[in-house]
């Protein structure tokens, strides 16, 4: 799904991702549409989430849906894709790996989590 599409910008080369326009595009819309598959489904699961994942981190923490070490984490993770539009392309390249692991082990953490 959107994981393998952000994926393919880990695989290229720098100049290869600023050139091929189609290719950061792709890359660029799958994070967002990560980022807002887990925005939804901490809303629905939990009742939080309905703004922005950076300022409901520590609620999730607190209710130990992810481990409060990676608060920091995750929340400087989900700022930069908050304001991903105004980020240069270097700075985003070189935070695709980490932008992808940590949205896919975001979205683990809140589709396992057992709700009652």
């Amino acid at each position: 799904m959107y994981y393998r599409d952000i994926e393919k910008g880990t695989k290229v080369t720098y100049d290869e991702f600023i050139l091929d326009h189609s290719l950061k595009s792709e890359v660029l819309n799958s994070i967002k549409n990560m980022y807002n598959l887990i925005r939804q489904e901490v809303n629905k699961r939990f009742g939080i989430g309905e703004n922005r994942l950076s300022e409901v981190i520590w609620e999730l923490a607190k209710r130990k849906i992810i481990k409060s070490e990676l608060i920091q984490e995750y929340s400087d993770v989900l700022e930069a894709i908050e304001k991903i539009d105004m980020i240069d392309d270097f700075t985003i390249y070189t935070m695709l790996v980490r932008i992808l692991e940590d949205l896919e082990e975001l979205y683990f953490s809140v589709i396992k989590f057992k709700t009652d």
